[in-house]
């Protein structure tokens, strides 16, 4: 871990880096895991039909999992009090669904994304969590094969050597079905902290040695099972096969899922979700791509188990591991939020616009802009990216053609978002994954006329708070409220960004069809189902404070639109919540794909924001789609 101290926040010297959010870390480790293994990586929408989140699943309406207290569902805007058919995916196996329709066997998949349950937060429970689901379907697979795929998994991820163990369960999905257990890496399965006995002098005796009546102390992590449950597993129910046109008879398969958080907890002896998903930027710089993990059994550690990478623990006065794990906030210096986009000392400018006119002909900036490209192209890239992603049959279909259903590696679309995530953080913004939930007193304080689209949005009918019973359709509320948390717990100049899908509803798009259960629906009924399913674009967003933070944010979308090949432009315009005379369309061939600038003041000032904070937001799909077209 680098420059850990243990001042207040905020006391920390000032340095270039920026981080990107651990549980992204995470999530590319374990494709890259898989895509060297043969997988290809899927991905899916957010919010899903019920046909595609259980019934294809093997979950009929009686399934618990079905039940409001268990599942974010949609409702209907005709008639609000029904649903609308539509549901936050509560897993990430909706996307084998889809690769499973729209490829035939042998297929090998990885997917990892987000999954909602209305659970409200608390130490082993986030409402948004990110899973990873693997899926195989072959001739003659067995639970041996599955059990082989699970060893190496956890080898990967976890350290060679992690024993891992099966518990018969039952799921809906699968049969045989399972969960798995891996060894605990507290104590490493000894159902004891390391240092139990040098730290409990009541139990040495003048020799130095335990009494044999001394009580044990049980691993605060484990609880002294010595187990820790990772994830569910098992063969791929026939009746699954059969709804995605897959013969059970000729036909097996089997699949995984592990919570993405929960695989980081357990690399790194975290006990409180809470810590991975508040926003607080001192967590993801801590954990800047993975320092060293906990000491290995015998080695001095925490007296709970609970050790962090540079072994030591304790939690501050919000309830986190934030005091001693993680290190006092690391402020963006003030000359590097990107290189080149702050203004030289001494120097000054007349205009927003000229600042911005200077990026476009490369007066000034030219060098340390070419700093950030190299950042991006220096980005790991994963062999095999030809595959497609399962978003839409169609996509899963080309997938399966371009590179067979056991291979393809990484997606383009993913294999971007990487580099631009790499760019970011280089350039000194922290990741900042934010809760897709928003209400009216959001729109408000971000001054949106009462006919801005933006305030037409998907709404659940079982919200966890019925302040924010929305989804949103632009990144900003999450990261300016990000934003103004680093500020009160005295995150000096926090520069963060957030990649993400939004939810735009389809105007006129009628309910999504109920396709019988147990085989594969109609190419009509599919069609049907996918155009009653929102837009989900992913879009970027950036936000900071300081000076000419304005300039940084539009240098910010400049720097994404390079990583994919398009030249960006500014126009000055007027638009909610930017300030009037400090905005900017983002234009890519006279496309509109976002804006950026000054936040107005009065929004600032609503949300606790210093003046002259910038904020960016533009559409990544839209550029991609526009690039592509370039591309023989």
């Amino acid at each position: 871990m680098r420059g850990a101290s243990g001042g207040r926040a905020g006391d920390a010297p000032r340095d270039s880096h920026g981080a990107r959010h651990p549980v992204t870390v995470m999530a590319e480790r374990i494709v890259d895991v898989f895509v060297g293994l043969g997988y290809r990586v899927v991905e899916g929408p957010e919010v899903e039909a019920e046909w595609f989140a259980f019934d294809a699943l093997n979950m009929d309406e009686r399934r618990f999992a079905r039940a409001a207290d268990r599942a974010f569902y949609l409702e209907d805007p005709v008639a609000p009090d029904r649903r609308s058919g539509l549901v936050l995916r509560t897993c990430t196996s909706p996307a084998q669904i889809r690769a499973m329709l729209g490829g035939a066997p042998p297929l090998r998949v990885v997917c990892t994304g987000r999954a909602f349950r209305p659970d409200p937060a608390d130490a082993t429970h986030s409402p948004v969590f990110n899973q990873v689901e693997v899926l195989a379907v072959d001739r003659g697979l067995t639970m041996a094969d599955l059990k082989n795929t699970l060893d190496r998994f956890a080898a990967s991820v976890l350290g060679e050597g992690t024993p891992t163990r099966l518990r018969a369960h039952r799921f809906a999905c699968t049969d045989p079905s399972v969960k798995v257990d891996v060894a605990c890496t507290a104590c490493h399965g000894t159902a004891t902290p390391p240092d139990a006995g040098a730290r409990e002098d009541d139990r040495e005796d003048a020799s130095g040695r335990a009494p044999e009546d001394a009580p044990a102390v049980p691993c605060g992590a484990c609880g002294g099972r010595g187990w820790i449950e990772w994830g569910g597993c098992g063969m791929v129910h026939p009746r699954v096969l059969g709804a995605c046109g897959v013969d059970p008879h000729h036909y097996s398969g089997f699949t995984l899922g592990m919570g993405i958080e929960r695989t980081l907890m357990l690399r790194h002896g975290l006990k409180d979700i809470r810590d991975v998903i508040d926003g607080d930027i001192r967590f993801a710089l801590a954990l800047d791509e993975f320092p060293p993990r906990p000491a290995p059994p015998g080695s001095r550690g925490t007296r709970d188990g609970h050790g962090g990478p540079d072994g030591k623990s304790g939690r501050d006065d919000r309830g986190g591991p934030l005091g001693r794990m993680v290190p006092s906030a690391r402020a963006v210096p003030e000359a590097e939020i990107i290189p080149g986009s702050r203004a030289v000392p001494g120097a000054r400018r007349d205009s927003p616009a000229e600042a911005v006119r200077e990026t476009e002909t490369g007066t000034g900036t030219g060098a340390e802009t070419g700093a950030i490209v190299r950042e991006a192209e220096a980005a790991p890239e994963v062999p095999g990216h030809t595959g497609t992603e399962a978003g839409s049959r169609a996509g899963a279909t080309a997938g399966a053609e371009a590179g067979g259903g056991g291979g393809g590696g990484l997606d383009r679309s993913r294999s971007l978002r990487r580099r631009i995530g790499h760019a970011l953080a280089g350039a000194g913004y922290v990741e900042t994954p934010g809760f897709p939930f928003v209400g009216d007193t959001m729109w408000e304080a971000l001054g949106l006329p009462p006919d801005d689209p933006r305030r037409t949005a998907l709404r659940l009918a079982n919200p966890l708070d019925p302040r924010r019973p929305a989804l949103r359709t632009t990144l900003l509320p999450a990261l300016l409220s990000a934003l103004a948390l680093n500020l009160g717990r005295g995150n000096r100049d926090p520069a963060l960004f957030e990649q993400g899908a939004v939810f735009i509803p389809r105007p006129g798009a009628g309910s999504p069809p109920s396709p019988p259960a147990g085989r594969r629906p109609t190419d009509d009924q599919l069609d049907a189902l996918d155009a009653a399913t929102p837009a989900q674009p992913h879009h970027l967003a950036a936000a900071l404070t300081g000076e000419a933070s304005w300039a940084c944010v539009v240098e910010a979308a400049r720097t994404a639109a390079h990583v994919m090949g398009a030249r960006l432009a500014t126009r000055p315009v007027e638009y909610a919540p930017w300030r009037p005379g400090r905005c900017f369309e983002l234009l890519v061939e006279e496309t509109v794909l976002g804006h950026a600038g000054e936040l107005h003041p009065g929004t600032a000032r609503t949300l606790g924001l210093p003046a002259g904070t910038g904020a960016m937001e533009i559409d990544l799909t839209a550029m991609e789609r526009l690039t592509d077209r370039e591309t023989p």
